[in-house]
């Protein structure tokens, strides 16, 4: 039980470091927590399929469509086994002036490798 309980606090302490990262605009640590094989599905896009690819979509996000903070909520983070976890969030996204963009929901599964958590795979849409 202390095993799944570390993967679950591991996790859950990454994915608060990705989303701070974010928010500093380090758009290059935060691909950093994603798997080398990793796919984002943003809504409404093709999915980003590996390291430049996402790297690219979330500047896309912070830069193009002027998303530069994200308030998050951790809502669950369990994990299936040794090497495989998942984390839902909900977030607010908002501009530089603090002005809403977007509620959204996030699902995040995660691989360790090398003993560490990365995201595998990414998935988010809008929320009421």
């Amino acid at each position: 039980m202390a095993d799944r309980e570390v993967a679950i606090t591991e996790i859950k302490d990454r994915l608060i470091q990705c989303f701070e990262l974010y928010n500093k605009g380090d758009m290059a640590a935060c691909t950093a927590f994603y798997a080398t094989d990793a796919k984002l599905f943003p809504p409404g896009f093709e999915p980003a399929e590996g390291a430049e690819a996402i790297s690219a979509g979330l500047q896309f996000s912070y830069n193009s469509n002027n998303v530069k903070h994200l308030d998050y909520e951790i809502k669950e983070v369990q994990v299936a086994g040794p090497e495989v976890g998942y984390s839902c969030a909900a977030t607010v996204a908002k501009d530089a002036n603090g002005e809403e963009k977007g509620k959204f929901q996030d699902l995040m599964l995660w691989t360790k490798m090398s003993g560490e958590w990365l995201v595998f795979r990414e998935m988010f849409n809008q929320r009421p």
